[in-house]
């Protein structure tokens, strides 16, 4: 008859008059192991880097793909580093849109241009100039604020006789909306250079402003910007265009890529075709963004600035074309792949050159705005390398499978990248708003 086993701690029983040894435990796999698979038992289609070792995904449906998302493999890192950088984009190009066009910088020069102008328009189209006004003035009542037309009467009678009156009268209010409403300050000097009846105008006019708050400022301000810009025939603000098409550019390489990795292990006749967009998306990438630095260096050369646009986009096109190839897509062409991305890459040095070499294009914003991608090509053309040669895992085979391979690395250099070269971007767009474009006498 048996007795009850009496535990005596973990798999250990006792029968009456026996003590049993302590039975070891067959270690489980993990669930990681389980449901992945190592380089030698993948199918031919998936064997790429045969430096990483294990920790692969083989064969999943598109269900079982997309729940791999939240699971760990070695496709974790790739996916999830473009996803994030997806997202970065796609804020990005939300705030560039909110970013309010930077105002015009008039120097010396530029107010003699402007009063000259008025000078030879006459007095009664400065009235037609100033009644652009009014189109800020339906906005702020919309927003439940009092009727502004006062202001636009005021704005007629106020310095006509002087317009770099006009132009410090803004300058100020631009400094009243950083400030807040309670702030307002630094009028009193200029208002002692206007006649009496300047002086009670202005006055008038800066209490209404005081209770209309920052965002009638704001678009008083921008009303007068659009009107000195129009006055002196300058592009302001900057078209944003190219900006746009280079975010969208890095957006739709990075969501791409990121999908990919996710959906690379499914059959062969779906990760084949999958794998073709990847290299596509990277071509994309590299060619928008030459878009904006060669527009906003070269705008006021439009034969210069059409050559080096057209010929980006042939390049990237073509390289695109290759990309597709079913050749393309072998294991043994990953250098060519590599070698392709680079060389057009490398196009991007000649309208860079010609800029620096012309000594009235090469100044302080385009010299800033050039470091910043030299910063960004060293990363790509690092990524590249690495990508190319497989390092760090071809040291160390089977120690980065899950973090830190040579993919992941690339991966992250084209996020760094792509971030330094918007705000190169950034400061070369601030630079044409802020000189009107051509208008000003910009080069």
């Amino acid at each position: 008859m048996r007795t009850q086993a009496t535990t005596l701690g973990p798999s250990l029983v006792s029968e009456p008059g026996i003590q049993s040894a302590p039975r070891r435990r067959r270690r489980p796999r993990s669930l990681l192991e389980s449901e992945t698979f190592v380089f030698d038992n993948l199918p031919p289609h998936q064997k790429d880097n045969q430096y990483i070792r294990r920790f692969y995904r083989a064969n999943y449906d598109w269900k079982k793909s997309l729940r791999s998302l939240f699971s760990l493999h070695n496709e974790t890192g790739n996916i999830w580093t473009h996803l994030v950088g997806g997202i970065i984009f796609a804020c990005l190009i939300a705030a560039t849109m909110r970013v309010s066009p930077e105002p015009l910088s008039l120097s010396a020069d530029a107010i003699s241009k402007l009063e000259t102008r008025l000078f030879d328009y006459g007095k009664s189209n400065l009235y037609e100039l100033l009644g652009q006004v009014e189109s800020w003035e339906a906005r702020v009542v919309k927003a439940g604020q009092d009727s502004l037309s006062a202001v636009e009467d005021r704005l007629r009678s106020v310095g006509r006789h002087n317009l770099q009156d006009l132009v410090e009268f803004q300058e100020g209010l631009r400094q009243f909306g950083r400030r807040r409403v309670n702030q307002l300050s630094g009028f009193g000097k200029l208002l002692k250079r206007y006649s009496r009846s300047g002086m009670e105008e202005l006055a008038d006019m800066e209490a209404r402003l005081v209770s209309l708050g920052p965002r009638a400022v704001a678009e008083l301000d921008e009303a007068i910007q659009r009107a000195l810009a129009l006055v002196l025939d300058s592009q302001w603000p900057a078209r944003r265009w190219p900006v746009y098409v280079f975010i969208s550019g890095a957006i739709l390489c990075l969501f791409t890529s990121s999908l990919c990795h996710l959906f690379g292990c499914c059959a062969a006749h779906i990760a084949t075709r999958i794998w073709r967009f990847d290299y596509a998306g990277i071509a994309i990438l590299i060619v928008t963004s030459v878009y904006p630095p060669v527009y906003y260096i070269f705008l006021c050369r439009p034969q210069a600035r059409a050559a080096y646009l057209a010929l980006s986009t042939l390049l990237g096109l073509a390289s695109m074309a290759v990309t597709l190839l079913p050749k393309f897509q072998k294991p043994s062409f990953h250098r060519a792949r590599a070698l392709t991305f680079v060389a057009l890459g490398l196009w991007g040095i000649v309208p860079i050159s010609h800029a620096l070499a012309a000594a009235d294009l090469a100044g302080p914003q385009v010299r800033a705005a050039v470091g910043l991608d030299l910063v960004m090509a060293a990363l790509y053309l690092c990524g590249a390398l690495l990508y190319a040669s497989r390092v760090p895992e071809r040291w160390y085979p089977g120690k980065f499978d899950l973090v830190g391979h040579s993919h992941q690395l690339f991966h992250v250099m084209v996020v760094v990248a792509a971030c330094i070269h918007y705000r190169a971007v950034r400061i070369l767009l601030h630079w044409r708003e802020s000189t009107g474009g051509c208008g000003l006498g910009g080069h």
